[in-house]
């Protein structure tokens, strides 16, 4: 699976991935939600309805984004 953070993010934010542990480990989520949350984040792509969007929408995306690739931004704006 591909790591949330960047190792550059992590090596110099390393306080602000604590404080997101932390909040996580406050947050109790069963072995089954986190199950179906994974599995949801994994298998999710609405690239097929991204033609049917007729407002104008506005696309962040970032060079070092591990997850969603800036390349896919770039062709989701053609």
């Amino acid at each position: 699976m591909i790591p949330a953070f960047t190792t550059e993010f992590a090596e110099t934010h390393g306080n602000e991935i604590e404080k997101i542990c932390a909040l996580r480990g406050q947050n109790f989520v069963s072995e089954s939600v986190y199950q179906q949350q994974l599995i949801s984040a994994t298998s999710f792509n609405a690239e097929s309805r991204v033609s049917n969007i007729k407002a104008k929408t506005l696309i962040l995306s970032g060079d070092s984004d591990g997850v969603a690739p800036l390349q896919n931004s770039i062709l989701e704006g053609k």
